[in-house]
């Protein structure tokens, strides 16, 4: 039974697994499956990804160790954040957004930040962080961009529609507007175009945020 969990929890973080599998080990484990726990296409999106921003490093001038090193970051990044993320097309997003080109950016890839433990005043250093599930006020992000621009730190929100959530428009609108009240403008993203192409969802996500940044 132990074992079971256990396994159901790995399945859990990566995402990246069969829903038959996923199932014979729940029932193993005498455990619900519940959205979260659904089989999503996180690592699949991160090595899908990691080709294009080792192509972006090298187009700095990065040194091949350099590379690697982007490479290693946006893996342990990822890793650090799966955990934190409550929805499959949120770990595709994730990942989509780790190895995006972030054109005119100095952080590749960006910083995670883990909003649960950590203070925002503890932010780690860097001109885009990722914030999953970050809380603002009496509202809970699926994920809060910190974007630096002219020696300011912005926040961004990213909302990722699934057909579980996000059903009743009106609240959805509401909240929008809470959130520009505080300049914090929202990106809502359709859970069905993450599933089908994250990384070209999160593409136009990205070219919009990284054309507001150098304007």
């Amino acid at each position: 039974m132990r074992a079971a969990r256990e396994t159901l929890a790995g399945f859990r973080q990566a995402g990246d697994v069969t829903l038959s599998a996923l199932q014979e080990v729940a029932e193993a484990a005498g455990m619900k499956i519940e959205m979260g726990d659904r089989p999503g296409k996180g690592l699949t999106t991160l090595d899908a990804g990691m080709g294009r921003v080792r192509e972006y490093a090298a187009m700095l001038g990065m040194s091949p160790e350099g590379i690697d090193h982007v490479e290693l970051q946006a893996r342990e990044q990822y890793d650090k954040a799966i955990r934190i993320t409550e929805s499959p097309i949120e770990r595709s997003m994730l990942a989509a957004l780790l190895t995006g080109r972030w054109a005119g950016c100095d952080t590749i890839p960006p910083k995670v930040h883990d909003g649960r433990k950590d203070a925002l005043e503890l932010l780690p250093l860097g001109d885009v962080v990722v914030v999953p599930q970050m809380a603002f006020i009496r509202f809970r992000l699926d994920f809060g961009l910190v974007v630096e621009k002219g020696g300011h730190r912005h926040i961004l929100a990213i909302e990722c529609d699934g057909a579980a959530y996000h059903t009743d428009a009106r609240q959805d609108r509401f909240r929008d507007a809470y959130l520009k009240s505080w300049n914090v403008p929202t990106f809502r993203l359709n859970g069905s175009t993450i599933h089908e192409d994250a990384i070209a969802a999160a593409d136009e996500l990205i070219g919009a945020i990284c054309a507001w940044k150098a304007s």
